[in-house]
């Protein structure tokens, strides 16, 4: 979800809880800014490092969008997954799995090109990111979200839009 879609949804949501309130409704308010991005809950495994979650076929909802054979996705590669109006991500395979990416810089919502090293840059003001969508620099402040990759079961990767997952969650 865009960050523009996601702030107009916090506000009618808090908006309804507001008038649920003055109606003397008793409606749970959240914290936190808008700004802040909800993260489900998500399974917890003890095992796994940096809050990563295991990611498997269970994980992924019917809306999922294909992402190729995993098989043809090489270490230190990436592969942009878009339909040009809805989705743009990335899918990306480093030594310890498979895992995807958005597509937009945390600054101005400008697309990534891949770069060498490799890394993500934002050609409207300069921002890069790290191979893991992390430690961006100015202007861009925040890290890049990571969405729930799941395989089909073919052998073919699915990336759930709607699951954010830890920076550190891998399909193996």
């Amino acid at each position: 979800m865009n960050r523009g879609r996601r702030r107009v949804c916090l506000a009618g949501a808090s908006g309804i809880a507001l008038l649920g309130a003055s109606c003397g409704a008793r409606v749970p308010l959240t914290t936190g800014a808008i700004d802040d991005p909800y993260v489900p809950p998500l399974p917890f495994d003890a095992g796994a490092p940096d809050g990563a979650v295991p990611l498997g076929p269970a994980l992924c909802g019917a809306d999922a969008v294909a992402g190729g054979k995993l098989a043809t996705l090489a270490v230190g590669s990436a592969r942009r997954l878009t339909d040009d109006s809805t989705y743009d991500v990335w899918l990306c395979r480093d030594d310890r799995g498979v895992y995807a990416l958005n597509n937009e810089c945390t600054h101005a919502s400008c697309p990534l090109q891949l770069v060498g090293g490799p890394r993500f840059y934002c050609r409207c003001h300069g921002a890069e990111f790290d191979f893991n969508g992390e430690h961006p620099t100015a202007p861009a402040i925040q890290p890049l979200e990571h969405y729930a990759v799941c395989d089909d079961g073919a052998g073919n990767a699915r990336v759930d839009l709607a699951l954010v997952v830890a920076p550190a969650s891998r399909l193996p």
